[in-house]
């Protein structure tokens, strides 16, 4: 499975990074590169933010037979 990028937009740092995560777990990925930027002031602002994920691994998949 390759990388993706998602883009994202909220009112808050708090909610844009709720939503990334919630993104990961959803689709059993990982956030490895977070880009945020701010636009407008005051509560007229809005975050938009660029978020690389990798494909998600579970412990069972590397365990080595003994």
């Amino acid at each position: 499975m390759q990388n993706e990028v998602v883009g994202f937009t909220a009112y808050s740092v708090e909610e844009t990074s709720a939503a990334i995560n919630r993104y990961g777990n959803q689709n059993k990925m990982e956030p490895i590169s977070v880009a945020m930027i701010q636009e407008g002031e005051g509560s007229g602002a809005t975050i938009k933010a660029m978020a690389v994920f990798t494909p998600g691994y579970t412990e069972e998949e590397y365990v080595q037979d003994s």
